[in-house]
């Protein structure tokens, strides 16, 4: 299933009487416009200058380690959320199937209470349907911006390729070069750890 190219649909607004009161139809619009554009995501500039910045990650190693777990960390996420989309979806259909159930019985009932018990228990799935089509807007939306995030790590590991020296199979390798440098921009390091051998 490809999420983008199935939609990129704009949140549809849903019955907020409730919530926004009866003449905030304007407030609704734009609440759910802001919702539309609204970025849930670092920036590119977040990640580069504070996720990966020079005083956590001194060293362009330990800077491509570090984008790595960060992508490795978002896809698990991203995966989970493909999983429960998918349910979503099954959901949905699932109620639907429970709504035309509901329809079936009351056509057959034989008193006025049990078509009434059929459309109450019909309305309340009908709401349960609307409050899971509105779950999967949002995990779209979310895994759009766990995407943009990704590519930003991407890109920066790809950036970083040519300054590196060690290995990008064993992280090992590079740990005494990163915390020797760490230790030149945070001194509580050799404070509270004055028995480890840094390279100065």
């Amino acid at each position: 299933m490809d999420l983008e190219k199935e939609e990129n649909k704009e949140l549809k607004l849903p019955d907020l009487d409730l919530v926004f009161g009866l003449n905030n139809v304007e407030l609704c619009d734009r609440v759910f416009d802001f919702f539309n554009t609204v970025q849930q995501g670092m920036s590119k500039f977040q990640i580069q200058h504070f996720v990966l910045g020079d005083m956590e990650f001194p060293t362009p190693d330990s800077k491509w380690w570090q984008a790595k777990l960060e992508l490795w960390v978002r896809l698990q996420n991203v995966i989970q959320m493909h999983y429960d989309y998918r349910k979503k979806v099954a959901k949905k259909k699932e109620l639907t199937a429970e709504i035309m159930e509901c329809a079936h019985k009351g056509g057959h009932a034989l008193f006025p209470f049990e078509r009434d018990k059929c459309d109450a228990i019909a309305d309340r799935l009908q709401i349960e349907i609307e409050e899971n089509d509105f779950a999967m807007i949002s995990i779209k939306k979310t895994i759009g911006d766990k995407l943009k995030e990704m590519q930003a790590f991407w890109e920066t590991m790809i950036g970083l390729e040519s300054s590196l020296k060690f290995s990008t199979v064993d992280k090992e390798e590079q740990e005494k070069s990163f915390w020797s440098a760490k230790s030149r921009t945070d001194p509580r390091l050799n404070q509270r750890f004055p028995e480890v051998f840094w390279d100065k």
